[in-house]
């Protein structure tokens, strides 16, 4: 009689790599990759996935069926979430590759070999940077070299804040808070935290 033979059984092509997009949950954005939280400050709100998926100049569903480290590997980087208070207050979270080449180095001398490089782009941008400094602040419960720009973009005046998050083997999170100039930004800092 005939018989049949044994059918391999199907396999589906999984992604191994880590899982390095977050997820909103209430008024939190969390990524357990980067092992960080992020509390909505009150006034403030989420960009929906469909804004988030204009910040990657893609469409919305190709965003959210895209595996985030393949739009990082075509695009250099991504943008996986980001805050808003309506007017010139933001706050964002970009995530990139490692670079090996960088390991050895602080989060502050990166920020120093970096600074020619942010004062040329801003300047391309008709910003003028009139402050340039890395400093140490309360981040996620934690002391972190943080990045303080004070620009005048185009006649509103404005200070950024960026730290990084290299907690990750694979990614790094780069975290940009910006707000009008003279705001203090521990209040908004405060909203981030680690992990458990």
């Amino acid at each position: 009689p005939e018989t049949e033979l044994p059918t391999e059984p199907e396999t589906t092509e999984a992604n191994e790599g880590p899982n390095i997009r977050g997820r909103i949950e209430g008024n939190d954005y969390i990524n357990e990759y980067l092992n960080l939280r992020i509390t909505r400050p009150q006034g403030w709100i989420f960009f929906t996935d469909e804004q988030i998926a204009l910040a990657n100049n893609l469409s919305s569903d190709k965003f959210k069926d895209t595996d985030l480290a393949d739009i990082v590997a075509q695009a250099g980087q991504a943008m996986d979430m980001m805050l808003s208070d309506g007017s010139t207050g933001s706050l964002n979270l970009i995530l990139q590759p490692n670079q090996p080449m960088l390991e050895p180095y602080t989060d502050e001398q990166i920020f120093q070999l970096s600074e020619e490089v942010f004062k040329a782009q801003f300047n391309a941008a008709g910003w003028e940077t009139k402050l340039y400094e890395p400093k140490t602040m309360q981040v996620g419960g934690e002391d972190k070299t943080v990045l303080h720009l004070e620009m005048d973009a185009n006649g509103t005046a404005l200070d950024e804040y960026q730290c990084w998050y290299r907690d990750g083997s694979d990614y790094f999170g780069v975290l940009t808070l910006a707000l009008p100039g003279g705001t203090d930004p521990q209040p908004y800092l405060d909203k981030i935290s680690r992990l458990n």
